[in-house]
């Protein structure tokens, strides 16, 4: 396996060049070594960057799937929150999306 340092990879980035999908998942690889994961629906973009098996679960926090935001949101304990939903409910603020 290749190591790269972050210079090297914010270099890659600040060039402006398309990069390949390997190169992306390394890059985010390296990005979230040792560090939690926050997002919305996570399980489809790890999936996509072919990333499940490298972030463990214990390191991520998935917007969508949080019975404590649904709580706060005042939705159902049953069902997979949406951004939308979660928005409007917490934040007040309507997105369509």
């Amino acid at each position: 396996m290749t190591y790269y340092f972050k210079r090297d990879l914010n270099q890659s980035i600040n060039q402006s060049v398309s990069q390949s999908l390997t190169g992306v998942s390394l890059c985010v690889c390296v990005c979230c070594e040792g560090k939690v994961l926050i997002g919305h629906a996570l399980h489809n973009d790890l999936s996509v960057l072919r990333m499940e098996h490298i972030v463990p679960p214990t390191m991520r926090r998935d917007t969508s799937r949080s019975v404590a935001l649904r709580h706060l949101a005042g939705l159902s304990h049953q069902r997979v929150a949406s951004l939308k939903a979660l928005t409007s409910a917490i934040l007040g603020q309507f997105i369509s999306l």
